[in-house]
Parts: structure tokens; sequence; C-alpha cells
């Protein structure tokens, strides 16, 4: 009865070992040393299961369990640097570690105190991040002429940018488009066409995914509410300057009917570094 019970808990523990080895295929450049730590690990779980299979089933003595316990101990001890290498808490800030910082980065640190850091935006795992908000951009042109906003509040307060906001629970990224147009400025487009994707990471912790869009007919008449004040721009003459930083790499592509995909490293205000597609 006890070498059963040992069976099933040691069966169930190295299933688990090599389900957690298999996840860290996809973390191999951030989690090379823990993935050898669980297979270490797994390997020497192995052992004992492959003896307690021989007691029950084969006949062998009990005391063969026994040595076998004592050499995994042994290589426990002698690969204790390479197996003990797993962290609760951030090294940094003290955090507690989430599953994949725990199992998949050797760094043993959170993913704040990391991406604090980050130089440039392939070190950030934008396949996984979860970013803090989505939002939406709609550039309305006519006749050679874009509408742009001098923004009054909310994030880029004092800039210039088009008109836009978050995305609101229950709404699609275009529905957003039209009734931020409107609540801004006045003016609701017939219809919003996509036009690319940009992806914001500041170093501060926020991160941003945006959709733009553009439109080209609409209803309404140009307004300037407490959001935003608008003015139409001559598409050639549009103020980079007074825009954020990132702008001047993705709005030409807009203007001139290509799509993008855009991803950018902030802080504060300056561009640090971007990936565009």
């Amino acid at each position: 009865m006890i070498f059963n019970i040992c069976l099933y808990v040691l069966t169930a523990v190295s299933v688990i070992l090599a389900g957690i080895f298999l996840a860290q295929r996809r973390h191999l450049d951030t989690g090379g040393s823990k993935r050898l730590a669980v297979l270490y690990a797994l390997l020497l779980t192995v052992a004992p299961t492959l003896t307690v299979i021989g007691v029950v089933n084969s006949g062998f003595r009990p005391y063969f369990f026994y040595v076998s316990l004592a050499i995994v101990a042994v290589c426990f001890i002698v690969y204790r640097k390479k197996i003990f290498i797993f962290r609760f808490t951030c090294c940094s800030c003290g955090r507690r570690l989430s599953f994949p910082a725990f199992f998949f980065y050797d760094d043993n640190r959170c993913g704040h105190c990391r991406l604090s850091e980050v130089g440039s935006v392939d070190e950030i795992d934008w396949k996984n991040l979860k970013f803090t908000e989505e939002a939406v951009l709609c550039f309305i042109r006519n006749e050679g002429k874009v509408l742009l906003i001098h923004k009054k509040t909310g994030l880029g307060k004092g800039k210039i940018n088009a008109p836009g906001g978050r995305i609101e629970p229950g709404e699609t990224a275009a529905q957003a488009a039209v009734r931020e147009c409107t609540e801004e400025v006045g003016l609701t487009p017939k219809e919003v066409f996509p036009a690319g994707t940009l992806h914001f990471y500041f170093r501060s912790g926020y991160s941003l995914k945006g959709f733009v869009f553009t439109a080209a007919e609409f209803n309404g008449a140009l307004t300037e509410t407490e959001e935003a004040a608008p003015f139409w721009c001559a598409e050639s003459e549009i103020p980079f300057d007074r825009m954020w930083a990132d702008d001047i790499h993705w709005v030409p592509k807009l203007l001139n009917g290509e799509s993008f995909d855009g991803y950018f490293l902030l802080e504060e205000d300056t561009l640090l570094d971007y990936r565009l597609k």
C-alpha cells in the first residue's frame, strides 16, 4: 500500500515537471537555466519512480527503493546550485513573483523591475504583455487636409494629436473611433477604415495598445469641446514637433495609404527605441 501511494505521488510529480519542462521551450532565451533545473529534478524524480515500479511489479526487495532515495539525495546535494535557483519573490523589489516569472525567467525579477530597465523594444515580450489600456485614434481626411486636435486633457495633454481615446467595455475599436470623434470634435464618421496598430511601453510601467483608423466622410459640425480644440491641417504641414515623438515615424505611412504595425519604448515623452513594420 505504501509503495502504491509513493508510485502515484511520484508519477504525478513527474508529469507536472514534464509539463513545465515542455512549457519552458518558448522561453529558452530567458529561462534556459531554469529549464535545466526542471530537467534535473525530473530525472531525479524518475529514478525512484522506476524503483517503486520494480518493487511493486517485479519482486524487487524494498531496500532497493531506499538505496535509490539515497542516490537521489546525493545527486540533489551535488547539483543543488543548478536545481535550487528558483525564488518566490523578486530579487530587486521583493514583490511576489508571478507564475511565468518564477518558472520562465532566470533573473528572478518581477515584470515591472525587468521592464523598467529595458533598452530596446526587442527586449519586451509583446506577445504576452498585458496592456494597461487599449485606445483608438481616428484621422479624418478631407480634400488634402487632416483633422487634428490640441489635446486639453488626459494622456498627451498639450500635444497635437488626432481625435481618439480609450475603448470602453463592450465596444469594438471601430465603434470607439466613431464615438470619440463625435464626443471630442462634433464630427461623426460615416465609416472608419483600419490603418494600423501601435504598441507602447513606458518605463514607468504603463502600456497601451492603439488601433488607428481613417475616415473620409462624416456628419456634424466641427466643435471645440472640453477635451479638444480641433483644426484642419494641410497634410504637407503636419506639426510633428508638437506631437508625440513616435508620430513622425508612422503618420506618413498612414497618409500614403500603407498599413503599419509599430512598437515603441518611451521614457515619459522621450522615444527610446521603436520597431515599425
